[in-house]
């Protein structure tokens, strides 16, 4: 968060064009999203949320335009870590549900794809397939068991 505060305070050359600005923006809204999630509890309150909402935006819209600006200029993208469609996911998340994703893991799917790999690459290759999703079924199966026993 600090050094993407920094980060913002020399991006913005002297002449303020649009993409210095944008640069900026998007630096300081991911910050400020961050300092919320980071100070939050595991609930937000209704301003936790707006702020992350409005941060949120405006760091997709500059986004948006370093892209589209890349993009006019016959440049490769202007990529973003963490993947913009995470970071919008994780918007959502905060919207639907008030929770503060700084207090859990909310992305439980898609790090479950690196078990699928472990699982696929143990099996024999003439059954792979079949093996593969026999295994994941039952672990998935016992997984679920233990949450609803929690």
């Amino acid at each position: 968060s600090v050094v993407c505060r920094w980060l913002a305070s020399v991006t913005v050359d002297d002449q303020q064009d649009h993409v210095s600005r944008h640069r900026a923006c998007l630096l300081l809204a991911l910050s400020t999203v961050h300092e919320v999630f980071s100070s939050a509890g595991f609930w937000l309150s209704a301003d936790e949320r707006s702020t992350v909402r409005r941060a949120g935006q405006a760091a997709l819209q500059s986004w948006r335009f370093l892209v589209k600006d890349a993009s006019d200029r016959g440049m490769a993208r202007w990529n973003m870590i963490p993947k913009v469609h995470a970071f919008e996911e994780l918007l959502a998340h905060v919207e639907r549900s008030g929770r503060n994703p700084g207090s859990y893991w909310c992305f439980g799917n898609e790090s479950r794809m690196g078990l699928v790999k472990d699982i696929c690459t143990q099996t024999h290759k003439g059954t792979t397939s079949l093996t593969a999703l026999v295994a994941l079924q039952t672990h998935f199966a016992l997984a679920l068991e233990g949450r609803l026993r929690r």
